[in-house]
């Protein structure tokens, strides 16, 4: 299986989580299956990325990835060595933000961090 978007799940408009093809590969591959992953958290798209934007005279210094999944975009972006933006109102809101909450708990903030094994450069609780 060819894998695109390795994403588990993506903030539906109502508040709520869809599941993705990231899910749909980690079954696929614990029935047995063989999947390759092309897009984050992957080095090869972000080498691509970094590469593409070279050519147009951006240096890798002076890109920063903006994402809310810590397991794809944050994960993949520190892989790569590039800075990062983590919006943390998105799908990690529910262990991030307990209901009705304007700020992140920076206490799961730092167990996300340790669990996956990467620290954002920055994060915010909104993009707009």
């Amino acid at each position: 299986m060819l894998v695109a978007n390795s994403d588990f799940v993506t903030s539906s408009p109502t508040g709520g989580v869809w599941q993705m093809p990231g899910n749909y590969a980690a079954i696929y591959d614990a029935y047995g299956g063989h999947t390759q992953h092309f897009g984050k958290p992957t080095a090869f798209i972000y080498k691509e990325c970094i590469d593409m934007l070279a050519t147009k005279g951006i240096e890798k210094k002076d890109i920063i990835c903006v994402g809310d999944s810590f397991h794809h975009d944050i994960k993949g972006a520190c892989d790569a060595g590039l800075d990062v933006l983590f919006i943390s109102s998105g799908v990690h809101r529910p262990e991030l933000m307990p209901e009705r909450a304007v700020t992140v708990d920076k206490e799961s903030l730092e167990d996300l961090c340790k669990t996956i094994g990467c620290r954002p450069t920055y994060y915010t609780e909104l993009f707009r």
